[in-house]
């Protein structure tokens, strides 16, 4: 499980500042006489499941030998209290140190299952930064559209990876034929949401969450941990207009075979 903990801390980082967030007493607004609107309101938009829940789907490619699903998700139900209560020894120490100021029942707010629910927020939810360098950004900018390299063709180039929970553009739906993309232009965190194609008024704004470049079984595997099931226009269609270069192939050669 080590390696999975080490993949996690970001993600865990990014939860504890959230909870510090929800315990915060609100500030008020001196002039408008108002508090700020409280940062549960910002959240509660996003989908929510236990983090336990989420690991024990598709939990049987990574079962050791005679281990039990029931066993493996009990792993992470067990790390997620021992964080949280990591968390709380933390706060009690915030304040023997300093005066902010947090609600009375913190304590109530922050339980291992808020806690749980929130890491699966983030794995519900949060997208991938992959943000150019300034080195990068003006190599790419000395360089014609046309010559600039594809996703995924930018070996010698350097990007800053990491993830965020975005307010708008998390909450956006996924499809595998998407109408726009996510990209970061600005050598830092600002994400930008770009049309990739002419968009029909009324027609929802969607972006991919995995890789789309793959057949429709892989792609609903990979979807799975999202807990839904992909009923955009490619996943709908018919097997054969979806189906996978080296498969169609395959089905000719077969096929002239017989002949």
């Amino acid at each position: 499980m080590l390696h999975y903990d080490i993949e996690t801390n970001e993600i865990f980082s990014l939860v504890a500042k959230v909870c510090a967030q929800l315990i915060l007493l609100p500030v008020r607004d001196q002039k408008q006489d108002k508090a700020e609107p409280e940062f549960a309101q910002i959240i509660a938009n996003f989908c929510k499941c236990p983090w336990d829940q989420i690991t024990a789907v598709n939990a049987e490619k990574d079962l050791r030998p005679g281990e039990t699903v029931e066993e493996y998700t009990a792993v992470f139900r067990q790390l997620i209290a021992d964080v949280t209560n990591l968390f709380h020894q933390v706060i009690e120490q915030q304040l023997e140190d300093t005066s902010i100021s947090i609600r009375p029942d913190w304590k109530e707010v922050i339980t291992p299952d808020v806690f749980s629910n929130i890491v699966g927020m983030f794995e519900l939810n949060n997208i991938s930064l992959d943000i150019p360098t300034l080195a990068t950004m003006e190599r790419l900018s000395q360089q014609e559209p046309a010559e600039r390299p594809l996703d995924g063709q930018y070996s010698d180039l350097v990007f800053l990876e990491g993830t965020g929970l975005y307010s708008i553009i998390c909450t956006m739906n996924h499809s595998c034929d998407p109408n726009c993309v996510v990209s970061f232009e600005h050598g830092n965190s600002r994400a930008t949401v770009r049309a990739t194609r002419e968009i029909a008024a009324g027609e929802e704004l969607c972006i991919t969450y995995i890789d789309v470049g793959q057949s429709r079984e892989a792609r609903q595997e990979d979807l799975s941990e999202y807990q839904f099931v992909c009923q955009c226009r490619r996943c709908l269609a018919n097997d054969s207009e979806d189906e996978e270069p080296e498969e169609e192939e395959e089905k000719e050669k077969s096929m002239e075979e017989k002949q």
